[in-house]
């Protein structure tokens, strides 16, 4: 009965919301997609946008993922952590402008090393110089999203969401039939423009610089995060997105994925960001209620898998819907062990202890993706999407292995 009773406390107002801003997207990607699969080679165009994003994601999650034990609000006043919020959103302003730039720079070699088929490469090109600009703008779009799921602004974050998803809709409807895939690109960075707009206005207003921090630790969070994100997105750019590239397969790896991450995983996802937000203004916090509540989402994601056939085929409009199936089917026992290991990784960031995860993308991405990439390398081992899956597969539990073990371990000390 106890049990029952720590379940609903997930199931608040919060969790709601999280959930309802997670399903947000999904009615611009179902446009997205629908509408380019008419358009040859857009959707491995498309595809293309997981080579920037995961680079960009090494410099977002870099600075993000201290925010939670930094800002924490059990350790320090409003007005403080307000004023502290108001001065990192200058620092990183600064730090993403010059971050774009050199990745707008150097787009081309990063095209070349990413093995880029030949047929794509100048369509891409235009396409994600659009989409660099969008992402640089994106960065501190998220960090203020951050500062408000900390804030527990979370009601004002689904409002403008939903006014962006309709507004992102429109775009779409109105230029994908015009202009193709570089739609996408100029949809994404003018409504990332309008997030920065309204986020910066809708900040608490610092009313002085009375604020203080352990500059040491916080650099300390920083030096972990840098090295951990950035083993962990390197050593998967490239054995798992430019081997797609080799083998071409850049657009049934990519829809597949998509429909995991903006449907099948928006509750975890949701579930993962309560946690952070609840362990940031409070220290003292149980996780068996969300790992039981996690068996629930698990048979959520099957019943989405079974109907998965029907959404590819009358409603992304894929011709050979089958083979998506199929991919995503090979893909889902993976995802099943993240829906844990996502609980004790956000435990684990809320806290500040990143050294954890450190160690976790250490193990995984050198002991299991680079040996795999070696393997290639040295014509050992022939691949294919099978044996990418594979790949990613085995490292998700291999990685979630050490995460659950070292729970296990520490928690009593953590």
């Amino acid at each position: 009965m106890k049990k029952i009773e720590s379940i609903k406390k997930i199931y608040c107002k919060e969790y709601f919301i999280l959930i309802g801003i997670g399903f947000l997207p999904l009615l611009w990607k179902i446009l997205e997609i629908s509408l380019l699969s008419s358009f040859d080679n857009s959707l491995k165009i498309l595809g293309q946008t997981a080579l920037i994003s995961i680079i960009f994601k090494i410099f977002e999650e870099t600075l993000l993922n201290p925010l939670f034990k930094t800002l924490n609000k059990s350790n320090k006043s409003k007005i403080e952590a307000d004023n502290m919020a108001k001065h990192f959103l200058k620092s990183y302003l600064i730090a993403s402008v010059i971050f774009t730039s050199l990745i707008f720079l150097l787009l081309n070699p990063i095209m070349k090393i990413s093995m880029i088929p030949s047929y794509l490469f100048n369509d891409c090109l235009s396409f994600l110089r659009l989409y660099t600009i969008a992402l640089g703008i994106g960065i501190i779009s998220k960090y203020l999203y951050t500062f408000n799921i900390i804030n527990k602004d979370t009601k004002k974050t689904f409002i403008y969401l939903l006014i962006k998803s309709l507004i992102t809709s429109v775009l779409f409807i109105i230029l994908i039939p015009n202009i193709g895939v570089n739609a996408i690109a100029i949809s994404e960075l003018i409504i990332n423009l309008l997030i920065v707009i309204y986020f910066t206005y809708s900040l608490p207003k610092a009313t002085n610089n009375n604020y203080s921090f352990d500059k040491k630790e916080y650099f300390k969070l920083l030096s972990i995060s840098f090295i951990e994100t950035l083993i962990r997105n390197a050593v998967y750019y490239f054995v798992i997105l430019v081997l797609l590239n080799v083998i071409d397969n850049q657009d049934l790896y990519f829809v597949s994925n998509e429909y995991i991450w903006s449907l099948m995983l928006v509750p975890t996802l949701a579930q993962s960001t309560l946690i952070k937000q609840r362990i940031s203004n409070d220290n003292s916090h149980s996780l068996k209620p969300y790992f039981i509540n996690s068996v629930l989402l698990v048979i959520f994601m099957i019943l989405l898998l079974l109907i998965s056939p029907i959404a590819f085929n009358y409603i992304y409009n894929l011709e050979n819907y089958t083979i998506y199936f199929l991919t995503l089917s090979k893909l889902f026992p993976c995802y099943i062990i993240f829906v844990f290991d996502s609980v004790i990784e956000a435990y684990f960031i809320s806290k500040g202890h990143l050294k954890y995860i450190l160690i976790q993308s250490i193990i995984t991405n050198i002991g299991v993706y680079l040996t795999a990439f070696i393997l290639y390398s040295c014509n050992i081992l022939p691949i294919t999407l099978n044996t990418i899956i594979i790949l990613f597969n085995l490292g998700v539990i291999v990685s979630s292995t050490y995460t659950i073990l070292t729970y296990i371990k520490k928690s009593k000390t953590i």
